[in-house]
């Protein structure tokens, strides 16, 4: 899904920053070079292949995925006290192609999605979906009823600040939904080891551009 060159162009200048380390207290491993706003526009606009990434998007797995991630959002919901839908406000923060807003879509339901990647979102709005252009529409839009960031925390670099804007747009009973990788323990040792002994190769899945932080089901 990657155009390979471009990428390595993107970075021309900057491969000693492209490691992982690993807290000593926790063991979190995580990328700590704090990458320029043109390095993360030239790697997430212009080095993802957006034909492939779209693609995926009508995949029945995937869209089997969303649904069941929307019924769980539903059950919660209701667990919590909430018997319908009327003024049900949610927000998809790095919502991509808008997959998700189309399947949280319905009566009764205000779905409002923000991405920073220029192609997803103007290929979302042609298809009718409301997208955020700033965090302060997003601040007018609140309160809300849900927050949902998937596939998201392990892109951002300053997570408290991205907890502290989730908990700001909430609503007092509101619910917050992560959803990241699951990096097995073993998988990471693995990629942290090839690394250090100058040859393991970057992945579309172990790289510290795009996966700032590295979570495992621990």
């Amino acid at each position: 899904t990657y155009h390979l060159q471009t990428f390595q162009d993107a970075l021309r200048g900057e491969e000693e920053y492209l490691i992982y380390g690993r807290c000593r207290g926790c063991g979190m491993v995580y990328c700590p070079h704090s990458w320029s706003e043109e390095v993360l526009r030239k790697t997430y606009e212009l080095t993802i292949d957006h034909k492939k990434s779209r693609q995926r998007t009508l995949l029945l797995d995937k869209r089997n995925a969303l649904v069941r991630e929307w019924e769980m959002i539903l059950r919660l919901t209701s667990i919590f006290g909430r018997s319908h839908l009327h003024n049900f406000k949610l927000i998809d923060f790095g919502s991509g192609w808008g997959d998700f807003l189309e399947v949280a879509a319905g009566h009764g339901v205000q779905a409002l999605g923000f991405d920073t990647d220029r192609v997803k979102i103007e290929e979302a709005l042609k298809r009718g979906l409301k997208i955020a252009a700033s965090i302060e529409e997003l601040k007018s839009f609140a309160p809300v009823d849900v927050f949902v960031m998937n596939a998201v925390i392990e892109h951002i670099q300053d997570v408290d600040s991205a907890m502290s804007l989730a908990r700001s747009l909430l609503k007092p009973q509101g619910l917050l939904v992560l959803g990241t990788m699951d990096f097995r323990p073993a998988f990471i040792k693995k990629c942290l080891a090839e690394l250090a002994a100058g040859k393991g190769l970057l992945s579309q899945h172990f790289n510290p551009v795009e996966h700032v932080n590295i979570f495992d089901y621990a």
